[in-house]
């Protein structure tokens, strides 16, 4: 899932693709980037990426992706060079492909959805098959 966000002063804002950059972030100073991002799972080393890239036209700021998605990525608690599974929990769910136990993690971020919203972002990962679920706590 393809989402917005907005660097200010170094802390990142995330929102869903449904808004405008200018809407969430408007008159504030110290914009530092803002685009688009995606967590991807990169298969060949089992780890989780942040991608950002493109602009917000209605900021007219574009995106820094060497540096955007570390800051994004420190913010989620995502390390760029590790899987994460060992900070992940069993969760009492079954992978459908192996039917083996999954465990999971817990991302907290504010996330603008025409209502300022504190949600948090569970991954469901298997270790055995490397397959993984994402869900949004509402």
């Amino acid at each position: 899932m393809i989402n917005k966000y907005v660097i200010v002063k170094g802390h990142p804002v995330l929102f869903s693709n449904e808004l405008i950059h200018a809407e969430v972030v408007r008159n504030i100073e110290g914009l530092d980037g803002a685009g688009f991002f995606i967590i991807r799972k990169d298969h060949q080393v089992s780890k989780l990426n942040v991608v950002c890239l493109g602009e917000s036209t209605s900021l007219c700021i574009k995106s820094r992706p060497e540096i955007d998605q570390v800051i994004i990525a420190d913010f989620l608690n995502l390390e760029q060079h590790k899987t994460g599974i060992s900070e992940m929990e069993p969760c009492g769910f079954k992978c459908t492909k192996c039917e083996r136990s999954l465990v999971s993690k817990e991302f907290h971020f504010v996330f603008f959805n025409y209502v300022l919203k504190f949600l948090a972002l569970n991954i469901y990962w298997c270790i055995a098959c490397k397959a993984n679920k994402w869900d949004w706590n509402k």
